[in-house]
């Protein structure tokens, strides 16, 4: 499981809020959304609702091939909710960097940010914690030190996006599909059913289970923006 690159969380990460955690069909003003989400009747999130947004934060990068690695062990989740829903020190962050809440009671961004800010902010924070992004599936087998891979969109049937890393060339290359997700996404089943793909580990038991798909395959099935053919 290999560390990625700054410029690599940073782009994955604003991805995953921007559409997984934020609306990005509604002004930054929206509050947070996703599937399960509660509000109290004046508009805030209990303590409770906090942590589901970030349970739900973690398993948008777990689902998508991530985790959250810390230098000390520390536990990834409360982590992370510090990261989103605590207001900072300068101490904790340096001089010159962003101090305040991410999000607010309300469940609504820093007032003028947008999901690149909290990518950026996230990265830093995690940082001055000691922990970095890590991805079952940004690097071929055996390789080191090469560029973290491209990657690919999937819309799922319930709106949910995710990112699938990509590796080689257009004819020869692999996109990396989560196993969980292959098997029960409605508009993969072409995956197993008609290609006959058989799961792999990324890291022997260690790694999340993947289909490595034919990027031409994929390429054929699902268009530039993550929807399947047959649904255009």
């Amino acid at each position: 499981m290999q560390a990625v690159t700054i410029e690599h969380a940073r782009d994955y990460l604003r991805t995953a809020f921007a559409f997984n955690f934020l609306r990005p069909d509604q002004s930054g003003a929206a509050p947070i959304w996703f599937p399960g989400i509660e509000y109290r009747q004046d508009g805030t999130l209990s303590a409770e609702g906090k942590v589901k947004a970030t349970e739900h934060l973690v398993g948008v990068l777990r689902d998508n091939g991530y985790v959250l690695n810390f230098d000390d062990d520390r536990d990834a989740r409360i982590a992370l909710h510090h990261v989103l829903w605590d207001q900072w020190t300068k101490d904790e962050i340096g001089n010159g960097r962003f101090t305040g809440r991410m999000f607010d009671d309300y469940g609504r961004i820093y007032h003028g940010c947008t999901a690149i800010d909290a990518a950026n902010y996230t990265v830093e924070r995690l940082s001055s914690l000691g922990g970095n992004l890590r991805s079952y599936t940004v690097q071929e087998d055996g390789l080191q030190d090469v560029p973290a891979a491209q990657v690919v969109r999937y819309l799922a049937a319930n709106g949910t996006s995710h990112l699938f890393t990509t590796t080689g060339g257009t004819e020869t290359g692999l996109v990396w599909v989560p196993a969980w997700l292959g098997a029960t996404e409605p508009g993969l089943r072409w995956i197993t059913e008609e290609l006959k793909i058989l799961t792999s580990a990324r890291d022997g038991q260690n790694g999340q289970a993947t289909f490595r798909v034919p990027r031409n395959d994929w390429m054929a099935r699902i268009g530039p923006t993550g929807t399947p053919a047959s649904q255009t």
